[in-house]
């Protein structure tokens, strides 16, 4: 059981992380973002220590190491997947974390939401681990202005747009 979702580990960063790669591991080049420079990069630790957790994920069966291209390089580097029971832990501790109670701050307030809320008010392409990453020790989260989902479209000049051109062979 987690803490708190701002708390998590080097091994749980790594498991949550690799989870979003599971069906790469089918690939005959994989990701770079499964080799330990991708990893430290996507989940914020520091290169060094990204082995050690490795080691001890692998050691407790919950990754395999393979060797093989990665996307973009001529050399052959290896890459880390997740077991069975990697993928069972990464799943359950996702969930857990999902359903953990935060506050949004907007502005001056503070709403009260479900950390899995606040992932789905995030812009496109913003992670869990991101999201996390964000969240202050207090369970604040501050998704920032431009970070979050308004519900609006943003305005645009269309003064410049070309005129609408009629429908053929519609009726009214």
């Amino acid at each position: 059981m987690i803490a708190s979702p701002s708390q998590l580990t080097a091994a749980d960063k790594i498991l949550l992380h690799l989870r979003e790669y599971w069906l790469a591991s089918g690939k005959l080049e994989f990701p770079a973002n499964i080799t330990q420079r991708g990893i430290a990069d996507a989940t914020g630790l520091v290169l060094t220590h990204v082995p050690r957790a490795l080691k001890r994920l692998r050691d407790d069966g919950l990754i395999r190491e393979v060797s093989g291209h990665i996307e973009g390089e001529r050399r052959r580097y290896k890459a880390y997947f997740l077991t069975d029971d990697g993928m069972r832990t990464a799943t359950s501790m996702r969930s857990e974390i999902l359903a953990s109670d935060i506050e949004l701050r907007r502005g001056d307030a503070l709403i009260p939401m479900k950390l899995g809320e606040a992932l789905g008010m995030a812009e496109p392409g913003v992670g869990l681990l991101e999201i996390v990453g964000k969240l202050g020790e207090d369970g604040v989260l501050e998704l920032g202005a431009a970070s979050h989902k308004t519900g609006k479209a943003p305005e645009s000049d269309l003064s410049e747009a070309p005129e609408r051109a009629p429908f053929h062979d519609r009726e009214e």
